[in-house]
């Protein structure tokens, strides 16, 4: 069984990750800062990390970074909704050997074929072998099949139907939260957490994708550039006040 190594700070993005990586039978082992994914790597082999661009206690690039400068050579996908300009790519693959770099929202199933891929790359790999609970299931998987979503066990995939509709369910009142957030900014900006809100947007904008609400995400994304132009006092309260009215509506439309 190949192992993996996670560094996010978003459980709600890892909650959701965890159960397709489990589902093509990966081991799976969770840091939520930099210096806990550094001291796992220390202890333990794995297989492939995967690491988000921003954390509470440094970024993805220093710990890749750190990583390489220390003769540790593991199989490395960086995932950021921050750092998405060429340039940034194009060092961390040509300079830090970096596998793959994804931009959030990603889509699970594809993150997941895109790891069977690279491990097919450094070793070849046998495909993952699948159970089953129900009769009614395919038996066997057919030739050139390359969506794997079909054949997790009942209880794998009953297990990311339950974290996608708590997901679902939480979102109307945490878009209300920030759509509080952006409006006592408008009026009293010194009573706002900046730094928090955009810890609370930032997350937001990578876990909606992968849970269906792409629009949400995009949403998060313009939210996120706004406050830091309103932090540069660069901004247009009309600006604002239209970011508001979309997070009202995306509450309602739950």
């Amino acid at each position: 069984m190949r192992k993996i190594l996670v560094i996010d700070d978003d459980m709600r993005y890892q909650d959701g990750l965890l159960p397709f990586l489990q589902s093509y039978d990966f081991e799976v082992s969770e840091a939520a800062t930099l210096s806990q994914g550094l001291r796992f790597l220390a202890v333990s082999k794995y297989d492939l990390l995967i690491i988000d661009g921003a954390l509470p206690d440094g970024n993805g690039i220093d710990a890749i970074k750190t990583i390489r400068e220390s003769g540790n050579n593991i199989p490395i996908i960086f995932i950021s909704g921050v750092f998405r300009d060429e340039a940034t790519a194009d060092l961390l693959r040509n300079k830090y050997s970096v596998s793959m770099v994804k931009l959030k929202p990603i889509v699970p199933d594809e993150l997941c074929r895109e790891i069977l891929d690279i491990f097919r790359g450094s070793a070849r790999l046998k495909k993952p072998t699948f159970t089953f609970e129900k009769k009614n299931l395919l038996q066997a998987k057919p030739a050139g099949l390359t969506d794997f979503s079909q054949y997790r066990t009942v209880s794998v995939a009953n297990q990311i139907e339950a974290v996608q509709k708590s997901y679902l369910r939480e979102l109307p009142n945490e878009l209300k939260q920030i759509r509080n957030q952006l409006e006592l900014a408008l009026h009293s900006p010194d009573q706002v957490d900046f730094d928090q809100l955009l810890n609370r947007v930032h997350n937001l904008k990578g876990t909606a994708g992968m849970n269906g609400k792409a629009k949400v995400g995009e949403l998060m994304g313009r939210i996120e550039n706004y406050i830091t132009l309103f932090l540069a006092c660069s901004y247009s309260d009309d600006s604002f006040e239209a970011l508001i009215l979309e997070l009202l509506k995306a509450e309602n439309e739950g």
